[in-house]
């Protein structure tokens, strides 16, 4: 038993460290340049300054293309709002954040409109004819133009209209950096220790069925294991129905743990560890000295 404590502490301090390395790789690009608008926002009948202009860009998964959202607000925002909406929803619910955000496709159409106000229900989504996009400049890397509404328009009885010229440099996010030699060796390293764990608990729980008098085979089988493992804890092979039973299916697996326990004269204890961590130690029962002895 101190052997395999002894080898969990070491896998849990080595996958650890190398998990911490492997965080600590991911960065993204420098902060996001700000542009700048002229225009205005009004919503029921109450109009907000937009200054601030953003365009980031996003791959559209579908065409594989690359489209640009403006981003026109009444604040400067930070990076992590400009390229995370969470961020600008916990602006926007807090009322500090009034914007309009532009979705612009690779032909230059608009192919959606998000209006972020704390009066307007998750932000009015969608596009109008009513909306219309003049583009100035738009050559992969500035976004200019003009965005308007042709006339007043009504959400759910909140009236609105906008109407802003915007110009900004188009952002795009660095992709993540190449894991490092150490790194790609540490991720193959710990592939193969886990291979080699798997094979171990495999061979272990083969030797623990034959122990107790069953098909060593009979452990790879889905459900066909959970019935031999019935049988070596001396119940019959039909309780193998109740653990499709909600609560019923928990009462199921720990008699299981307990009669498998005494079945090879372990304690409580070791029933606990066979229902937590069931492959783990039917592996111990099979390459330890513990013999079956019946329920």
């Amino acid at each position: 038993m101190r052997i395999w404590k002894n080898v969990g502490v070491w896998l849990f301090v080595v996958v650890g460290v190398l998990s911490i390395g492997l965080v600590a790789q991911v960065s993204y690009a420098a902060d996001a340049i700000e542009g700048q608008a002229e225009g205005q926002l009004i919503v029921n009948n109450a109009p907000t300054q937009l200054k601030y202009a953003y365009a980031v860009a996003e791959l559209d998964t579908q065409t594989n293309t690359e489209d640009i959202k403006v981003i026109i607000s009444n604040i400067s925002l930070p990076k992590k709002a400009v390229e995370n909406l969470s961020e600008r929803k916990k602006l926007e619910s807090a009322g500090t954040m009034k914007c309009v955000e532009i979705t612009i496709n690779a032909e230059k159409r608009p192919i959606s409109v998000r209006i972020r106000h704390a009066n307007m229900l998750e932000g009015l989504f969608g596009v109008s004819t009513t909306y219309e996009l003049e583009l100035k400049t738009f050559d992969g890397v500035t976004a200019a133009g003009r965005m308007y509404c042709k006339n007043e328009l009504m959400f759910f009885g909140t009236t609105y209209t906008f109407d802003v010229t915007f110009t900004a440099p188009i952002h795009r996010k660095a992709p993540p950096p190449p894991l490092a030699g150490w790194q790609l060796a540490a991720l193959v390293a710990l592939g193969i220790l886990g291979l080699l764990i798997t094979i171990i608990c495999i061979v272990g729980t083969w030797k623990m069925f034959k122990k107790a008098g069953k098909p060593g085979w009979g452990c790879l089988i889905p459900f066909y294991n959970i019935y031999l493992l019935l049988r070596i804890a001396g119940k019959p092979g039909w309780w193998l129905l109740l653990l499709f039973i909600p609560l019923v299916n928990l009462y199921v697996l720990v008699v299981m743990a307990i009669n498998i326990a005494k079945a090879f004269g372990k304690g409580m204890g070791f029933a606990i560890g066979l229902l937590f961590l069931g492959v783990l130690f039917y592996a111990i029962l099979g390459f330890g000295d513990a013999q079956y002895v019946g329920v």
